[in-house]
C-alpha cells in the first residue's frame, strides 16, 4: 500500500494469514475422530458412545443431523435420490441415532453428541438363545474329557450407518461420522430345566441349586428372574 502527501511518501506493509476453518468430531478423550465402533452388542442391548462436534470457525450454524445406511464417504445427491418410501424405511429400520439431532453450534465452541444403539430382537434370536439355554452339553472323549456344546453360534449381524450433519441446510462442510456395531445374542446355560421340591410340609421349607454360566467370556449378561407364587430365589 502506498500513501503520498504534499511532501511524504510512506510504505505501509499489509499481511494476513489464511486458517482453514472446518467442523469436525472428537471423541471423549478429545482425539479427532470420524468413526465410532460400538463393538459386540447383544440384540435388544442399549448402549451409547459419547462426543462433541468442534466448530473450528467464527460463524454460528444451525444444524441437524441425518443418517444413511452403510459408511458412505460422499453422499453426494444421495438424499434427493430417495423416494419418501426409501426414507421411511430407513427412518422405521435405523437401530442408531445421536442427541441432540439438532441445535445450534456456536463459533469456536463444542456441542456434545451422544450416539446410541439399540439393535431389535426378532422371533428367531428369541428361539435360538432359549434353546441353546435348555439344551444339554456332551460329553467329548476326543477333546481331552471336556464338555463340549453341540449347539452352533447364532450368526452375528453387521450394522453399520453414516451421520450426515447439515449445517444451514448444507452438507459440504459436514463431517462423515460412520458408525458400526455387531449384534449378537446371549449364550447363557442353565445347570437344571425341571426343579422337583417333592414333598414340602406346611411352614417348611425345601431349597434347590441352580447355576447359570455364561459361555461369553467377554461380556457379561444381566439377568432377573419373573416372580413365582410360594417361589423364593435368591442369588
Amino acid at each position: 500500500m502506498t500513501v503520498e502527501g504534499q511532501s511524504l511518501l510512506k510504505h505501509i506493509d499489509v499481511s494476513a494469514t489464511s486458517v482453514d476453518y472446518f467442523i469436525f468430531m472428537v471423541d471423549k478423550n478429545g482425539a479427532q475422530s470420524q468413526n465410532f465402533d460400538f463393538g459386540d452388542i447383544y440384540f435388544g442391548q442399549f448402549k451409547e458412545i459419547e462426543g462433541y462436534l468442534v466448530n473450528n470457525s467464527p460463524q454460528k450454524f444451525n444444524f441437524k443431523a441425518k443418517f444413511l445406511t452403510g459408511l458412505q464417504n460422499n453422499a453426494g445427491d444421495l438424499f434427493s435420490l430417495q423416494t419418501p418410501f426409501d426414507l421411511g424405511q430407513e427412518q422405521v429400520q435405523r437401530i442408531m441415532t445421536c442427541s441432540p439431532e439438532e441445535g445450534v453450534i456456536d463459533s469456536y465452541s463444542q456441542v456434545p453428541i451422544k450416539f446410541s444403539c439399540k439393535s431389535r430382537v426378532s422371533e428367531d434370536m428369541i428361539f435360538w438363545t432359549r434353546n441353546y439355554c435348555m439344551r444339554k452339553e456332551r460329553y467329548d472323549d476326543d477333546k481331552g474329557g471336556d464338555y463340549s456344546s453341540i449347539d452352533q453360534r447364532f450368526e452375528p449381524t453387521n450394522y453399520s450407518y453414516t451421520c450426515i450433519f447439515e449445517f444451514d441446510g448444507k452438507n459440504d462442510m459436514s463431517p462423515y461420522i460412520h458408525l458400526s456395531a455387531k449384534g449378537i445374542c446371549p449364550t447363557v446355560k442353565i445347570s437344571h430345566h425341571l426343579i422337583n421340591f417333592g414333598e414340602c410340609k406346611v411352614h417348611d421349607r425345601r431349597d434347590y441349586l441352580v447355576t447359570l454360566e455364561n459361555k461369553n467370556d467377554d461380556h457379561a449378561v444381566d439377568f432377573s428372574f419373573a416372580n413365582v407364587t410360594l417361589v423364593k430365589i435368591a442369588v
